[in-house]
């Protein structure tokens, strides 16, 4: 999670489940328990966050801030690259 209460794409709901072939490392490193966790992340710590838990095959990575509304999207493992955006009220 990050400062303004950011959640990432990758575990984003209760339940979510990751059947890839490297699950007990790459969830290890992510889920709550895990090296990050319960701690609140930056955007950007949170973006690096998944970087190490990347697989060849990640499309996407995406940080959503929760009360910022800002959403943070790196395409095809381009990690250098971070597309923002900030979603408005409805």
């Amino acid at each position: 999670m990050g400062r303004d209460g950011a959640g990432s794409g990758e575990r984003q709901r209760a339940g979510w489940q990751d059947r890839s072939p490297g699950l007990p490392g790459r969830v290890g490193r992510a889920a709550p328990g895990g090296r990050h966790g319960n701690q609140t992340l930056a955007a950007g710590e949170a973006l690096g966050l998944l970087q190490t838990v990347a697989q060849p095959g990640t499309q996407w990575s995406v940080v959503y801030g929760l009360t910022s509304g800002q959403v943070d999207v790196v395409m095809g493992r381009h990690y250098e690259r971070v597309h923002t955006f900030r979603l408005g009220s409805p």
